[in-house]
Order: C-alpha cells, then structure tokens, then sequence
C-alpha cells in the first residue's frame, strides 16, 4: 500500500488527468481543476522554407527537425510535468503512479524534478485517460 496521500497522474500527448487518495483506505478522487488539454495545432501560415540544389536549377522544401504534432506533445508533457513538479515541491503528495502510452510515459520521465522522481513510485506504460475512478482503481490493483 502507497503512504497517503497518492496522486496518481493519467496523460498522452493531448490530455491529462490527475486523481487523488488522501487517506490510506479512501477511493481515488479527480482533480477536475487540474485537468489539462494540449492546445490545438496551428496549420502552418507560409510555406517551409527552401533550399537550392546542390547541382542544376531544383530547389527543395526544408523539412522541420520535429514535426508540428511531436512538437506540441513535447510542449504539452513538460507543462504537465512541471504542474506534477510543482505539486512535488508543495508536498502535496507522498506517492505518485504515472499512467501513460510508453512514448509520453518516457517524456513525462524525463521532465520530472529530482523531488517528484523520489515519490514515482509506479510508471505504468498503458492509456487509462479515459477510464473512470473505479475502473483505474481495478486496474492500478491488477498491474
């Protein structure tokens, strides 16, 4: 059993959800206030950026190092990471368990405070973002 409280953390690279037990025997409750949306994708205004050929007339579209998507989930995980952090640093929680599809559970990892790493206990690399409080608690009893 976690020490209490436990935040337990729901995220992919669009939306996250955070729950919380305050008590060692009560249910997991949700934080509606700090549930989280990424920002819709801008639809680029100009066109990329072009280059010449190395040899004849051609010229070729610069393609970004990151596309637009990947981009806004990075953006996304690390403010979800720094509300996560900020809840670390305000001792709002003894215990933390992260639910999240493996790519997003890795950048919400590695965005975390050394304080909020100390209290992960659980990383779980499956999407529960849309289960309800009942069904996450069966399924943090089974995993």
């Amino acid at each position: 059993m976690l020490k209490a409280p436990v935040w337990v953390v729901l995220a992919d690279a669009g939306a996250a959800r955070f729950f919380e037990r305050l008590r060692a025997n009560a249910k997991l409750s949700e934080r509606v206030d700090l549930a989280m949306t990424a920002a819709p994708l801008e639809t680029p205004r100009e066109r990329l950026g072009r280059v010449h050929d190395r040899i004849g007339p051609a010229r070729h579209a610069m393609t970004p190092r990151r596309s637009p998507r990947a981009a806004s989930a990075v953006r996304f995980l690390k403010t979800v990471a720094d509300a996560v952090n900020a809840a670390a640093d305000a001792g709002a929680f003894k215990a933390l368990v992260l639910c999240a599809p493996p790519r997003p559970l890795g950048l919400l990892r590695e965005h975390l405070s050394a304080p909020a790493l100390g209290r992960l206990n659980q990383a779980i690399a499956k999407d529960y973002l849309h289960a309800s409080a009942e069904e996450l608690e069966q399924r943090l009893r089974a995993d």
